[in-house]
């Protein structure tokens, strides 16, 4: 997986609510921070959800980055000047999975 951008949720963005995501049967907590990325195998791109621990909690795919935008925007409210270009958090920049 390569990140392409991130956005850290804060006071000014919106609780789950707009859309919810399951976990083993429970509601997903909201998010700590959001990403956008994809697998080179894929033709698309995720949003992954992280929690407070940066451990990836849900993802949803997308056509295209401005999808995955998109649907930041109506579950969370983030908006284009919350994202932040970056490289893979990963060490080595590229994680298999």
């Amino acid at each position: 997986m390569i990140l392409f951008l991130q956005a850290v949720l804060g006071p000014q963005h919106r609780e789950v609510g707009a859309a919810r995501h399951f976990v083993g049967g429970q509601l997903a907590p909201r998010p700590a921070r959001v990403a956008i990325g994809a697998y080179a195998k894929d033709s698309g791109f995720y949003l992954l959800s992280y929690d407070g621990d940066d451990v990836e909690v849900t993802d949803t795919f997308h056509r295209s980055i401005e999808e995955a935008q998109a649907q930041a925007e109506f579950e969370f409210g983030i908006r284009g000047a919350d994202w932040i270009t970056v490289r893979s958090p990963w060490p080595y920049g590229e994680r298999e999975g």
